[in-house]
């Protein structure tokens, strides 16, 4: 059974930057886990799995907060190993928090997760506007 996504009030927190970005090129992806197959062994009747990493470029068209970036800059940020892959062409919100080495997507299940209003409602809340 999937785990439901973390709340909007718990992931915001950990946020350094919020930004309406579309992902111009994906550059590299890890390797995926070899996953067995349902029933190649006793008790599996599901195969859950981690998807690998991303390295990808976003066109940022809008900052909600945070000064990771701005509009109109390409950043490379990374997309943690997951249950969820990305693709270029796609424009959305994206959670970003800053880590040693990367610019770092949050949240559990990717970028769509949270809307474009729960985002501004839980930034204002939280006072990161």
């Amino acid at each position: 059974m999937a785990i439901p996504p973390e709340p909007i009030d718990e992931v915001l927190p950990e946020a350094e930057c919020a930004v309406v970005a579309e992902i111009t090129r994906v550059l590299s992806q890890g390797e995926q886990d070899v996953v067995p197959e349902v029933g190649e062994e006793d008790g599996i009747v599901d195969t859950p799995r981690v998807l690998p990493w991303q390295r990808i470029i976003l066109h940022v068209k809008d900052v909600l907060f945070g000064n990771i970036a701005a509009k109109g800059d390409e950043i490379e940020v990374l997309k943690p190993p997951g249950d969820y892959t990305l693709r270029a062409d796609i424009e959305v919100p994206f959670l970003l928090a800053q880590d040693d080495e990367d610019i770092v997507i949050i949240g559990r299940y990717g970028p769509d997760t949270y809307s474009l209003n729960e985002i501004k409602a839980a930034a204002q809340k939280h006072n990161r506007t």
